[in-house]
């Protein structure tokens, strides 16, 4: 019997390292996107696009919710004229930070995807907006505009 509690209490030593070293490679993984991000900061400040968009998109490969990151990128796509990458980015960021925007900015966000033919991100934009400002008459309006070229009347 006590040599199944040492086995036990062992075994439970090695799972809490094991969780240790996992919280310790993803607090490096998080330093490394922000330090990818800040470059790319740097980067994006000298105009030196491509090498800030590389930036980013490094940051956003190692920490996928890194919203920041999407904003930056989105800036920096929109002035090098990649309207439809800016409008992903910020659709990426406010997905992963939705409280971070004023809701007319979602609004403006799901006007630009319904007209990239993104009715289901516009949506999701409308809904957050309303969520934030629930007095907003014109998303109600658009987002049943959606809905029923949809076929979704139910949700309209």
């Amino acid at each position: 019997m006590s040599r199944d509690i040492k086995h036990s209490s062992g075994h439970d030593h090695d799972s809490v390292d094991q969780t240790q070293g996992q919280l310790k490679v993803v607090k490096i993984q998080l330093k490394l996107a922000k330090d990818h991000a800040n470059r790319g900061s740097l980067y994006a400040q000298q105009q030196q696009w491509p090498d800030a968009i590389a930036c980013y998109e490094k940051a956003i490969a190692i920490d996928p919710k890194f919203a920041g990151a999407y904003r930056n990128l989105a800036r920096v796509f929109a002035k090098t004229g990649q309207q439809e990458e800016a409008t992903e980015c910020w659709y990426q960021a406010l997905t992963l930070e939705p409280n971070w925007a004023k809701p007319e900015e979602h609004v403006k966000l799901g006007n630009r995807l319904w007209s990239l033919g993104k009715p289901d991100q516009a949506i999701t934009c409308y809904r957050q907006a309303i969520e934030l400002k629930p007095n907003l008459l014109q998303v109600y309006y658009r987002l049943g505009e959606i809905l029923k070229s949809q076929g979704k009347m139910e949700d309209a």
